[in-house]
């Protein structure tokens, strides 16, 4: 599905990818697509915040949206420990890359998207649209030089 949405013509010249990839082998499949197009990845954004401030807004969104997936507190700690788990490690391999940046996402929208315009990114042009349910690991490709 990831690649079918690569390969589209609107994602020629760059893509942003929420919540993708968030476990070693997701890792290793993105590596080897933007390779074999003859590009790479130039930033990973992890957005950062306490597990107190996950927890709060976790109530904040079962009272007010009714999700599902925050309803019990055994389903938010599976996931955060799945988030220990798988998605620390993908970071890890990125970080060894020194593509990573990392977000504070406890500050306000507007806040979070003047820390991420000011990245460096490399002399490209960009915008970056920022979705207040953003996740926390997001890759922007460019083509290599």
């Amino acid at each position: 599905m990831i690649k079918t949405s690569l390969e589209e013509p609107v994602c020629k010249n760059g893509y942003v990818l929420d919540r993708f990839p968030r476990t070693i082998e997701q890792v290793t499949f993105l590596d080897e697509y933007v390779r074999s197009k003859g590009t790479h990845l130039d930033r990973i954004m992890v957005f950062e915040i306490s597990l107190e401030e996950i927890l709060r807004r976790a109530v904040v969104r079962r009272k007010d949206e009714d999700r599902i997936d925050d309803r019990a507190n055994e389903s938010l700690a599976d996931r955060l420990a799945r988030y220990q788990r798988q998605t620390i490690p993908a970071i890890n391999y990125f970080e060894v890359q020194g593509i990573v940046s990392h977000i504070d996402w406890t500050l306000t929208i507007p806040q979070v998207s003047k820390n991420i315009l000011r990245l460096p990114n490399s002399g490209s042009e960009s915008t970056l649209w920022i979705d207040e349910k953003a996740s926390w690991l997001v890759g922007i490709p460019r083509r290599a030089p």
